[in-house]
């Protein structure tokens, strides 16, 4: 009996098939144009429409049909044609993933449409530029030119390419965690795409919707737009959508750990994509692959994907998915005990990683640059425009003197008259003032040995996380590195030892690898890496890992409006909370699920930590004053926040803390 897997590839191979032979009819008559005599006109446009049909199914043909274009609209002086076939162009080249190229020939159409007026032609150009930018991992310049392209649809009223650029905008935002205003953007295109009735639209806006929920880890919703983003594909007959879902799909599996059914399903979406010449998508399932087969353990495996991922990925210029492949191969390589190879490779992997947040930093760096010369530019036009004022109030001024010497003489009887009142109402008032003198001098004292409580208690908590950094660097830098390395020897050695000999040494290499593990896990707890470089909703996500690693209690972690870094110290003060917390849970509670919850509004932070624990007498906790209990109030008044708890014996604990917060400007990098 075949399996569904078999049955759905199969059934996928039927929908290509069908779908290359529904458009051979139109083929057909295409290609009689060319070859009968028939005005160079007419021939041009047949070539078009033969590069149009080809592009998705045969790119050798696609590019020879445009070949014959550009020739013809050449001869005929037709530069019209000769920029429609440089569109083409550019689309060849961006599917095969040839980015730079695909980039000058849509830069070439737009220069081209703006020479001649006509800037809503260069709709098209300007979208497949954001699509291209986006790719190469450029989200800030993609955001740029998928603006430009939505005012021009918004401007000609073009409603589906409204829907595609919004779509293709919340792809961008999901990538820079940006969730709310992704989903916003993504169904606001899925409800244009339904009111014009068009399925590929659909398809695209339920496929993203999809891969949002799988971000936000909302597997079962993650999987049911995915479905229906399958169904329409297998309706329309488009291979790469359903290779694409396909892939979806097999990453869920993946994640909620049922690893068959996951490679089932991303071996279909690869068998598709390489039956379509997608390179982009082929070394993103590899590099899929590589991640599912280190999972089971099956290192070899791993090993070849990734390195298959990280060819194409390089040659294609895919810096992201080579950077991930990097790190794929280091972890097989771990897998295998080759820890030479790991670490070389994972070298890889963090010298592109930052190579890559260095030029983002870069980009930052030169749009404060830009928007410090305007501001400067706006300073000295506002100069010169007091300058000019200055000199009309100068001649204005003679004017008005003589009508002001008259004027000063009633306002002199006027000011006499309002200095005998004022004296009057002064005496009365005195002994009022007086008073509110005193009580106001006592406030600020008041105030002032409150602002010193909090300075020392901001230098005492600062203090002490500046000495976690210093003490986790220190271990995981310098005795972390030592003892790896000591272990490296100690592999090299066992070579060189006889086989009856190695009781002891074995023992030894054990104690020296569980030495090594509990320097990383005392570090990570000091002060965890993640926090410092990714933010709390990163570290958070690792401490919720971590736990579940127990298989004892399973950790549901929520975020919700979350888009920016939060000041430094409200992420270590709320990290360290959630931190005391968890250990709570799991000495104290007996619980099973936990749930994080962080919601941000505005400038509002709310943080809630649920447990189906046995909870605890609240009034007897208080009195007995415990230091854990000390020292939650404390962090939590350290932020200017506030603390509740809810919890009876039997019931389970709930802890709600309110803290005002002050984001920085940086996006939060929410580590896969």
């Amino acid at each position: 009996m075949k399996s569904p897997v078999f049955l759905s590839l199969l059934l996928s191979f039927i929908i290509i098939n069908q779908s290359i032979s529904q458009n051979l009819e139109l083929i057909d008559s295409l290609e009689k144009v060319v070859r009968t005599p028939n005005p160079d006109s007419l021939k041009a446009k047949a070539y078009f429409g033969l590069t149009w049909q080809h592009l998705l199914y045969d790119l050798q043909k696609s590019k020879h049909y445009a070949t014959q274009g550009l020739n013809l609209s050449k001869k005929m002086g037709d530069s019209l044609g000769i920029h429609r076939v440089y569109h083409y162009w550019g689309l060849i080249h961006r599917l095969e993933s040839n980015y730079d190229s695909s980039l000058y020939y849509f830069q070439k159409v737009i220069d081209f449409h703006l020479r001649n007026g006509r800037e809503s032609n260069t709709l098209q150009a300007r979208f497949n530029m954001g699509v291209v930018t986006s790719f190469q991992g450029l989200y800030e310049k993609s955001l740029e030119h998928y603006l430009k392209a939505l005012k021009i649809a918004e401007d000609v009223d073009d409603q589906y390419m409204v829907a595609d650029v919004l779509n293709s905008m919340g792809i961008i935002h999901k990538k820079l965690k940006n969730y709310g205003q992704s989903l916003e953007m993504t169904h606001t295109a899925l409800q244009i795409a339904e009111e014009q009735e068009n399925l590929n639209q659909q398809a695209n806006c339920l496929s993203n919707i999809g891969s949002l929920y799988a971000e936000t880890l909302e597997f079962d919703s993650a999987l049911m737009y995915f479905q229906k983003a399958y169904e329409i594909d297998k309706i329309q007959n488009v291979a790469w959508g359903i290779a694409h879902q396909l892939t979806n799909i097999g990453e869920v599996y993946t994640e909620k750990g049922d690893y068959a059914l996951a490679s089932d399903f991303l071996l279909e979406g690869l068998t598709i994509r390489k039956e379509l010449g997608q390179r982009k998508e082929i070394a993103e399932s590899y590099l899929k692959l590589a991640f599912l087969n280190n999972l089971q353990n099956k290192a070899l495996e791993a090993q070849q994907y990734a390195q298959q991922a990280i060819a194409l990925s390089a040659e294609i210029g895919d810096r992201p998915t080579l950077r991930d492949a990097y790190k794929m191969l280091a972890l097989a390589y771990e897998h295998m005990g080759n820890y030479r190879l790991a670490y070389q490779h994972h070298l890889s992997y963090t010298v592109l990683h930052d190579s890559m947040l260095n030029e983002s930093n870069t980009r930052q760096i030169n749009t404060l640059q830009a928007q410090y010369e305007t501001e400067k530019k706006e300073k000295e036009i506002v100069l010169l425009s007091r300058d000019k004022e200055i000199q009309q109030a100068t001649i204005v001024q003679k004017d008005t003197e003589i009508k002001a010497l008259t004027v000063v003489f009633v306002l002199a009887f006027l000011f006499i008259l309002t200095l005998i009142f004022f004296f009057r109402a002064k005496i009365k008032n005195q002994k009022l003032i007086t008073l509110k003198n005193e009580e106001l001098h006592q406030r600020r004292v008041d105030q002032l040995e409150k602002q010193q409580k909090i300075i020392s208690m901001e230098a005492m908590v600062a203090g002490q996380e500046e000495e976690r950094k210093r003490i986790a660097k220190d271990l995981h830098d310098g005795l972390g590195n030592l003892l790896a390395n000591v272990q490296m020897q100690f592999s090299t050695v066992q070579d060189h030892i006889r086989q009856e000999r190695l009781g002891s040494y074995q023992e030894a290499n054990q104690l020296l690898g569980e030495a090594c593990g509990e320097v990383r896990k005392i570090a990570h707890n000091m002060m965890p890496g993640t926090l410092t470089k990714f933010g709390l909703v990163s570290a958070i996500l690792d401490m919720k890992n971590t736990i579940e690693k127990t298989k004892k209690i399973s950790v549901d972690v929520q975020v919700y409006g979350i888009k920016k870094r939060l000041e430094e110290k409200v992420e270590i003060n709320l990290y360290r909370i959630i931190q005391e917390l968890m250990n709570n849970i799991i000495k104290h509670a007996q619980a099973t699920e936990v749930m994080i919850q962080l919601t941000q509004q505005g400038e509002d932070l709310n943080l809630l930590v649920e447990d189906n624990g046995i909870g605890f007498d609240l009034q007897q906790a208080q009195k007995k004053g415990g230091l854990g209990m000390k020292s939650l109030q404390s962090r939590v008044s350290y932020v200017d926040g506030t603390l509740e708890i809810d919890t009876v014996p039997g019931r389970g604990t709930s802890v709600l803390i309110y803290v005002p917060i002050v984001q920085k400007e940086k996006e939060v990098l929410l580590h896969t």
